[in-house]
């Protein structure tokens, strides 16, 4: 009993991560078609370039630092 709950939560473990990577995408890029102006010659205003820029600097940060923790770990 207790290795069939331990099965499914850690089937639900990874439909979860699956299901949120594509969440994940379609979320930024929805967010990038509302931060961008409309007309293509109207300039980006830099506070939103500020934004993306400490944004992909705290993805980046979060994908080093779980890269860096698994780093010595072995199958």
């Amino acid at each position: 009993m207790g290795e069939e709950i331990a099965g499914l939560i850690w089937l639900l473990g990874v439909f979860v991560a699956l299901l949120s990577v594509p969440a994940q995408a379609g979320g930024s890029v929805a967010l990038a078609m509302l931060s961008a102006p409309r007309d293509r010659r109207t300039p980006v205003q830099g506070s939103r370039l500020l934004w993306g820029a400490v944004l992909a600097v705290a993805g980046l940060s979060v994908l080093a630092r779980i890269a860096w923790a698994t780093h010595e770990e072995r199958f």
